[in-house]
């Protein structure tokens, strides 16, 4: 039988295993082979802790105190000075209290590291334990030298519930920049002088933004969605222009798509400059539904019906109470208003079974619906 494929954590912990065997194997052939403390010892030494994935910067930092304490103790054999390695690397390992600060304050955290050691799903892991916390996390790519990178840290971000999507804003940015850096390299290298360039750039600039400014007033309001972030994309949000699940946030647009399957398309001035309500926000919704019955119908009986309408229905969540209150009492009808809690995924499907349940059980147990009506009198003159 084939030997299964070892998870993320027991190669982590091999790997692990493997670097500190070679660590301490190597020290132990040093200080065995050799005979006196001299700049070979060193850099054997040296060069042990740096093939053991120590790092360039940590290592001269051991050596050097290493070379400090064996220098004040008047350390001559090679085997006294292997307690004071031992501790130098301890030293170097030792963080502070203050090295996990960043889980609870704002902070930048960055992972570097060689192909293939695991840095995305180290990072995807860490934003997914962070988001468990309560905490809002961001993640960005910087690879320069593979182009997927971008794309599986987008993956690791669906998967940990987390956002990435300042990523194309700051491309589409970036890209404005490095062309208009090319054209100003271009003008010369044609011998274009430069200042003059430069006039004629504003003017026409200046032309463009007067002729452009509900674009540029849109470009502003994206700006300014994509960086205090009222919303994201998959949110359901309701706005002037209309109300749906936001499938995508642009520089100038933001595209809405309807419970019907319609999508709307609004000029981000619109969105960033008006009253906007976020839906699924919390994670949960209301819902409200308000229906009137006859003034001789039995109230009581109404309430505890609509009651158990709401508690039996699946969508509704049971952690939450239920409340029918008499909301209005109408011209021709006692308005009743019940209400309960939804996750925003199970919301619409709550709402169209309650209203069609309350229809059937009311119709079953007597109690009316009433619908508007006039009566009109006629009076015969004598």
């Amino acid at each position: 039988m084939s030997e299964e494929k070892k998870g993320f954590w027991s190669r982590l912990v091999s790997g692990l295993s493997k670097t500190r065997d070679n660590i301490v194997s190597g020290i132990d052939a040093v200080f065995n082979g050799f005979s006196n403390i001299d700049d070979d010892f060193y850099e054997e030494i040296e060069e042990i802790l740096i093939m053991g994935d120590i790092g360039v910067n940590a290592t001269e930092a051991i050596i050097e105190n290493l070379k400090k304490k064996v220098k004040e103790n008047h350390i001559k054999d090679p085997a006294e000075c292997k307690e004071l390695l031992i501790n130098s690397i301890k030293e170097q390992m030792d963080v502070g209290e203050t090295a996990y600060r960043f889980e609870n304050e704002k902070s930048v955290v960055l992972v570097i590291g060689v192909n293939g050691v695991g840095k995305t799903t180290s990072v995807g892991k860490l934003a997914g334990k962070l988001k468990d916390q309560g905490k809002k996390v961001v993640l960005a790519a910087a690879d320069t030298f593979r182009a997927a990178a971008g794309t599986q840290l987008q993956e690791w971000a669906n998967r940990a519930g987390v956002e990435i999507t300042l990523k194309k804003f700051l491309d589409m940015l970036l890209h404005a920049v490095l062309f208009g850096v090319m054209v100003f390299m271009t003008a010369d290298q044609l011998g274009i002088k430069t200042t003059s360039f430069v006039a004629v750039i504003g003017t026409v600039t200046l032309a463009f933004s007067l002729a452009m400014q509900n674009t540029l007033s849109n470009f502003a309001g994206g700006t300014l969605i994509l960086l205090l972030k009222p919303f994201k994309v998959g949110d359901y949000i309701s706005t002037s222009s209309g109300e749906g699940t936001v499938e995508s946030i642009g520089l100038v647009y933001t595209t809405l798509l309807t419970t019907d399957n319609r999508v709307i398309t609004i000029p981000n001035s619109s969105v960033s400059s008006a009253p906007l309500t976020n839906l699924t926000r919390t994670g949960k919704r209301r819902l409200i539904i308000n229906v009137g019955i006859g003034y001789s119908s039995d109230l009581l009986k109404a309430k505890n019906v609509l009651k158990k309408i709401f508690e039996e229905n699946p969508g509704i969540m049971k952690d939450q109470p239920v409340q029918v209150v008499v909301d209005a009492l109408g011209d021709s009808s006692v308005v009743l208003s019940a209400r309960g809690w939804t996750t925003c995924e199970d919301y619409w499907t709550a709402k169209w079974s309650i209203t069609e349940a309350i229809k059937l059980t009311f119709d079953k147990e007597g109690i009316e619906i009433p619908y508007q009506y006039m009566n009109v009198m006629m009076t015969k003159e004598s």
